[in-house]
């Protein structure tokens, strides 16, 4: 209750994890543009682009803050990030399925529901996926000398298994179509470098204007 508190009122921290959340928000957007770009998901039009962006957009923004809270634990910081990654990644899927479900009945879409593998499947690896790369990050964050590009190994290492993981289950309960792979393999690496990248930008990035 305390460090709640104290984390309330710590001006740099709030400024961090506002920055944190609007930088989340725009890799969201970023990525949901790129895979309309490439058409990897075949043509949707644009209520379907905006039904995909509210799920891939709160995703972003619940994951990427979730972790960036785990960093208020500067004396426990690997093991906070970690507990902060297991947390938001299920919180976060579940929060994105809703926004999809929600987008799409607003804009009046028919949507099949993926039966491929098991949402409770997902929801277990996402929790693994975030707990490590949050306790990587952790453990970047307590090095003074940690670059950027380590963290961008983090998030590709962890994007690169677990991702693979994902897309071979996808094959294990039947034969996926091209576009389905091609978008779930470029979301699953390309987003946990993201979110590395957001979470060292927020910590290293002058929060304020010099005066």
């Amino acid at each position: 209750m305390q460090n709640a508190e104290a984390v309330r009122r710590d001006p740099e921290f709030m400024r961090k994890l506002v920055r944190v959340a609007w930088m989340s928000i725009a890799l969201g957007l970023a990525l949901e543009i790129a895979i309309f770009l490439l058409n990897v998901d075949g043509v949707k039009g644009v209520a379907g682009f905006a039904a995909d962006c509210a799920q891939r957009v709160s995703w972003s923004l619940f994951v990427c803050c979730g972790l960036a809270l785990g960093t208020a634990a500067v004396n426990s910081l690997p093991r906070a990030m970690g507990i902060a990654g297991l947390v938001s990644g299920p919180i976060g899927f579940g929060v994105a399925r809703v926004a999809h479900k929600s987008a799409v009945q607003a804009l009046g879409l028919v949507v099949a529901e993926p039966t491929a593998v098991s949402p409770w499947v997902i929801v277990a690896i996402k929790s693994v996926q975030y707990a490590v790369l949050g306790i990587w990050l952790g453990r970047l964050a307590m090095r003074s000398n940690a670059r950027f590009s380590s963290h961008v190994v983090a998030g590709a290492v962890c994007g690169l298994l677990f991702g693979a993981l994902l897309v071979w289950l996808l094959f294990q309960n039947g034969a996926p179509s091209t576009s389905v792979v091609v978008a779930r393999s470029f979301n699953e690496l390309i987003f946990p470098v993201g979110c590395a990248s957001v979470i060292y930008a927020a910590s290293h990035l002058p929060t304020q204007a010099p005066r």
